[in-house]
């Protein structure tokens, strides 16, 4: 430019001839400055996607609007146990567990058709095995016209919490102990639908107004097919159902719950009562809308609610924040911005030492990995975060960070903890020991009764079956086998077996064990309880051995007495020859006595 300025320019040229064949030149210039910026603007963005999908504690995924994938962060890819190659298109659905992979496709297909929200829980596994629970949801991408571009989605890991669902599948007392501690609903059905119990009600309800009523009689006329359908659905298969209801108050509020209902087995193996559990999604309900996306990559995930995200410095502040950030800390946009608070404000100081480490850390490599923290809430209280951070491109004070509220997972951490710490006082107080054999893996779970009952140091770990050979008496060991064997083709089992201590001394076992199965029928483990009844058998014992001596001493008495029978038998006699000897002597005397 004439101030001295660069600019970019895009030059055209091309040569022509006029009538009397002379060549002329003709150049074109186009300033393009503005196109190199946005070209520029548009790397840039990509590069802060990427940098922030791969620091996420959860995998993050984009389609093409087909549903083909066309990436994957980091993340996503450990879960699936594949790379980015094998995951694009549809080489992801690879990974898919065989038992869930048709409904997984289905599902998906029928989501990317409809241009819908996708939501799904099902497993992964990867080539060494591993399986994976994730909870996955999509979204479309629209650009600024509002034309679809594809699909953004996240995988949140929730293997742990699967582990513990299926952890807290135990017997009716223990279950009921479960459910004082649960924020949701949980009924127990008998196959006619009618309430046998529930941990509690809404709040317009009494018990005495739900107990022995059926579950029909609280659902509006436009949900009972659909729970209907759902119940009969379970008893016939045999394997969970899920459904959405409605529940209308007193008052005519509405309340909506999702529902999951599990079936439960008789000894038969024919479904003989339902488990209900519902969870009050309300608020979801509520708040339930699509994500407005701006920006058809970068600006749509950080819009979405999915995680929190925000900008940051090193001096603490935050210059940037989406809407899932404000709303777990319960500060404002305008709070934010306007500097009334900063991250480090926001951090207990029992991190700030940690914090500058990272900090120096971030100057140095550019990335931390995703740790666990506090940050204080605007009310005071504490909440739990997983926060994993990067700086920008080319920068050393400036970056971006994910944080994922996990109070749910802490609390639910905590109330495992002491469910746990709760039922094993129990087993410990009934002398009462839970185990179960994995069918696929061959190993055993012992719960510590378990190792206390059979005289097992819990830190050599649980026996292997042919192990466990070593401690039942030998007399008992084919019994216990063949036990075992009928269980595997779904015969339960209830014995008294004795084993062997370490010291040389036995014990009687009470022992039952039941199968298990898959939604599919099949056969994933067997489970059951022990019990030393030693002292009871003792008991018994010392009763028999007094029984017998007691019948020995009644015999040794009979004989006595029959032996004094005689004596006086013989007696008798002596006594009655005597005075008969007697009685005729005197009659002789008399008859004498007259004749003289």
């Amino acid at each position: 430019k004439k101030n001295g300025e660069f600019f970019d320019v895009l030059i055209s040229s091309f040569i022509f001839k006029d009538e009397n064949n002379n060549e002329f030149y003709c150049t074109s210039t186009a300033n393009v400055t503005e196109q190199k910026k946005i070209r520029e603007a548009l790397k840039e963005s990509e590069e802060r996607f990427r940098t922030l999908t791969n620091l996420a504690p959860a995998g993050i995924f984009l389609t093409d609007i087909d549903g083909n994938c066309t990436y994957a962060n980091s993340k996503w890819l450990e879960i699936i146990g594949t790379t980015l190659e094998e995951a694009l298109g549809f080489g992801w659905a690879d990974g898919l567990h065989p038992d869930d992979k048709e409904e997984v496709q289905s599902s998906w297909y029928e989501s990317t058709s409809k241009r819908s929200h996708w939501s799904l829980e099902f497993r992964f596994i990867n080539k060494n095995g591993k399986v994976t629970w994730v909870e996955s949801q999509a979204d479309p991408i629209l650009d600024i016209n509002n034309n679809l571009v594809g699909f953004i989605g996240i995988n949140i890991d929730i293997t742990q919490r699967k582990f513990v669902e299926n952890e807290n599948k135990l017997s009716e007392e223990k279950w009921k102990s479960i459910t004082t501690n649960t924020q949701d609903h949980i009924m127990l059905l008998d196959t006619d639908f009618n309430i046998e119990y529930i941990n509690k009600t809404v709040n317009d309800l009494t018990m005495d107004e739900v107990i022995g009523k059926s579950s029909l009689d609280f659902t509006p006329d436009n949900y009972k097919k659909l729970t209907t359908d759902c119940f009969n659905q379970v008893i016939e298969s045999g394997t969970p159902g899920m459904y959405e209801t409605m529940y209308l108050t007193k008052d005519s509020a509405e309340l909506y719950f999702e529902v999951r209902v599990s079936p439960i087995f008789d000894e038969n193996g024919k479904v003989n009562k339902l488990i209900s559990t519902s969870n009050n999604v309300t608020e979801r309900k509520k708040s339930e809308h699509e994500i407005i996306i701006n920006e058809a990559k970068f600006r749509g995930l950080f819009e979405s609610k999915l995680v929190g995200q925000i900008f940051w410095n090193a001096e603490g502040d935050i210059t940037d924040a989406n809407q899932a950030f404000l709303d777990m800390m319960g500060y404002t946009f305008d709070e934010i911005i306007n500097k009334d608070i900063d991250w480090k404000d926001m951090t207990p100081s029992e991190y700030t030492e940690r914090d500058e480490q990272l900090l120096l850390e971030l100057a140095e490599v550019g990335v931390i990995s995703p740790i666990e923290k506090e940050y204080f809430h605007k009310d005071g209280h504490r909440i739990p975060i997983i926060i994993g951070a990067a700086t920008l491109p080319g920068q050393t004070t400036n970056g971006v960070a994910f944080v994922l509220d996990i109070s749910s997972q802490k609390k639910a951490e905590r109330e495992s903890k002491s469910l746990r710490d709760t039922l094993d006082l129990a087993e410990k107080m009934a002398n009462i020991g839970l185990w179960n054999f994995n069918i696929h893996t061959q190993t055993s779970n012992w719960s510590d009764q378990m190792y206390v009952i059979l005289g097992v140091n819990k830190e050599n770990g649980s026996l292997s079956f042919e192990e466990q050979r070593k401690i039942w008496h030998p007399d008992d060991w084919e019994m216990f086998n063949t036990a075992i064997q009928r269980c595997i083709k779904g015969i339960p089992y209830d014995l008294v077996i004795r084993i062997i201590l370490p010291d040389g001394s036995i014990n009687y076992v009470s022992t039952q064990g039941f199968p298990r199965y898959d939604k599919e029928d099949n056969l994933i483990e067997l489970f059951g309880t022990s019990i030393d009844i030693t002292s009871l058998k003792t008991t018994e014992e010392e009763l028999r051995k007094h029984k017998e001596n007691l019948e020995e001493l009644i015999v040794k008495r009979t004989e006595e007495l029959e032996q004094k029978n005689k004596e006086l038998d013989n007696a008798l006699r002596v006594f009655v020859g005597r005075e008969k000897t007697i009685y005729e002597l005197q009659s002789k005397i008399r008859i004498l006595e007259s004749n003289l």
